[in-house]
């Protein structure tokens, strides 16, 4: 073989060698490429999971209300001092004007008419009036409040079969020996009869 040929011979055989390595590197390079991505898809479906795994814990966590205590809803409910003597006091007076009754005189507001009588019954903690009940008004509840200067004022309604109501309201002295207030007799087709009431003494419902 002359030089000419040797010399083809080579040159074929770098060539070769030449391909082999580039088509080596470059499908190392290529599986490497592949490795790195799906790692880093293996990590993000990792963390993926990891989160929606932690996501219920957290939102339990977190709407969760606190239970509340016997004791601190005992203590929410307690009354003040202030409060505690009010209702103290409300029932005293209540009990002072349970089983009572009080002739009264009224008069009509408009100044037109003579005064005419009746008497109010504060019995079994409900009150009632011998005239009003004479035309249907039962007994009924009745609020009581005490003021700053010993004195009560209590208020209620009444309801009659026909539709008609009649509205109380009266202020008792200290001393509990007087009364005065207003009634208000609201008939079916809207008119209303007002009348103011004075009672100057009390006495006690024989049991």
């Amino acid at each position: 073989m002359n030089r000419l040929g040797i010399a083809l011979v080579a040159l074929v055989v770098v060539y070769a060698v030449g391909v082999s390595d580039c088509y080596a590197l470059f499908g190392k390079k290529k599986a490497k490429a592949a490795t790195e991505q799906t790692t880093q898809e293996i990590k993000a479906d990792s963390t993926e999971a990891a989160q929606t795994a932690i996501a219920p814990e957290k939102k339990q966590t977190t709407t969760a209300a606190p239970a509340k205590t016997p004791e601190k809803a005992k203590t929410q409910a307690a009354l003040s001092p202030d409060q505690e003597k009010q209702r103290a006091m409300r029932e005293q007076k209540r009990a002072q004007l349970n089983n009572s009754q009080w002739p009264a005189e009224l008069l009509a507001m408009s100044g037109e008419g003579k005064k005419h009588k009746d008497t109010l019954l504060f019995k079994d903690n409900r009150f009632s009036s011998e005239t009003y009940a004479k035309q249907g008004f039962a007994a009924t509840n009745y609020t009581l409040s005490v003021q700053e200067d010993g004195s009560m004022v209590w208020e209620t309604m009444q309801t009659a079969e026909n539709g008609q109501l009649v509205f109380w309201r009266g202020e008792i002295s200290s001393d509990m020996k007087s009364m005065r207030g207003v009634v208000s007799k609201q008939k079916a087709a809207g008119e209303s009869e007002d009348y103011s009431f004075v009672c100057s003494e009390k006495s006690i419902i024989a049991q």
